[in-house]
Formats: structure tokens, sequence, C-alpha cells
């Protein structure tokens, strides 16, 4: 584990290059399929990493800049990325229960079919991300910002929506709100009225 770490340390720092030099120098982070289950990673800039698949449960990323990183089909189970910068990354298909997103900017961020379920992303800047079959069961969404953001199907069953922002002006095509594996898709006048209900109660 010390040898990977000591071997992370040195691709960062090349990674490192890579951004200051746009690309002339250094080398882009690259990292497939590799287990970093618990490594702390706060206050690194990992803009544009390549890290499909990778293994990042109970990791620590406070703050970490991941702008237009490929996080697709990550797992980042109970992991810590609190006010971390996710602009336009790739989560598609990522595992994220549990996990602490408080305050992170996910601005045109890409969340299909990532789990969600249990995660904490108060006042999280979601706008303009891309919901599809996103599962929030029992999610903290308390202030997110959800402006210009795109839903459809997303499992919304038991989140706490107190406080939430920008959902009048985000298209939503379709939401599920059924408990366990159940599934109750609301649209059309449905869902129009759940959502001034969301919005009657905040």
């Amino acid at each position: 584990m010390e040898k990977m770490q000591v071997d992370l340390l040195s691709k960062l720092k090349s990674h490192q290059e890579w951004l200051s030099s746009q690309g002339n120098y250094g080398s882009q982070l690259s990292l497939e399929n590799l287990d970093l289950s618990g490594i702390d990673l706060s206050d690194q800039n990992m803009t544009h990493a390549h890290l499909p698949g990778v293994t990042l449960d109970n990791a620590v990323l406070r703050r970490t800049k991941l702008i237009g990183a490929n996080l697709a089909s990550t797992s980042l189970v109970r992991s810590d990325l609190s006010e971390g910068n996710l602009v336009k990354a790739n989560l598609d298909y990522a595992v994220l229960n549990g996990a602490i997103m408080k305050n992170i900017n996910a601005m045109r961020a890409s969340f299909c079919e990532s789990n969600l379920k249990g995660a904490d992303l108060t006042g999280a800047n979601l706008s303009h991300a891309y919901f599809m079959k996103t599962d929030l069961r029992d999610s903290k969404l308390c202030n997110a910002n959800f402006e210009g953001a795109s839903l459809e199907k997303v499992r919304l069953a038991e989140a706490n929506l107190n406080g939430v922002q920008g959902l009048n002006s985000a298209t939503l095509v379709s939401i599920d709100v059924g408990i366990d594996e159940d599934s109750i898709i609301l649209e059309g006048d449905e869902l129009r009225t759940w959502l001034n209900n969301v919005l009657l109660n905040n």
C-alpha cells in the first residue's frame, strides 16, 4: 500500500505539470480499476483525471478539484467529497451510497444511473446537471440547487428536499417515488402536482 501511495503521489505531481503546461509536460492522471479505499486526496487538483472503475470507498476528497474528471463506474461508498469541485465531471454508473457531498459544485455533471442512495448533498450546486435513472432515495438534498438540471426517472422516495432550489426551472421528464424496488413513475399532471407540493412545502 505504501509503494502504491508513493507511485500515486508521483503520478499526481506529473498530472499537475500536465495541467499547468496545458499538456506539454507531465502526463494526465489515468487510473483504472484500482482500489484506493480510505485514501486521503483532500485539496488535490485532479481536474480532467481519468479514473473509471476506481474504488474510493471511505476515501477523503474534501475540496478536491475533479473538474471534467472521468469517474464513470467508480465506487465512492461513504466517501467524503465535501466542497469538492465536480463541474462537468462524468459520474455515470458511479456508486455513492452514503457519500458526504455537502456544498459540492457539480454544475453540468452527469449522474446517469448513479447510485446516491443515502448521500448527503446539502447545499450542493447541481445546476444544469444530468440525472437519468439516478437513485437519490433517502438522500439529503436540503438547499441543493437544481436550476436548469435534467431529471428523468430519478428515484426520490424519502429524500429530504427541504429548501431545495431551482426545480421549477429544471427539465422534469419523470420522477420515480416508489419505495424499495417498486417503481411509481410520475409524469404529466401527476408530476406537476408533486412539484407544486414540493415548492409549497419550501
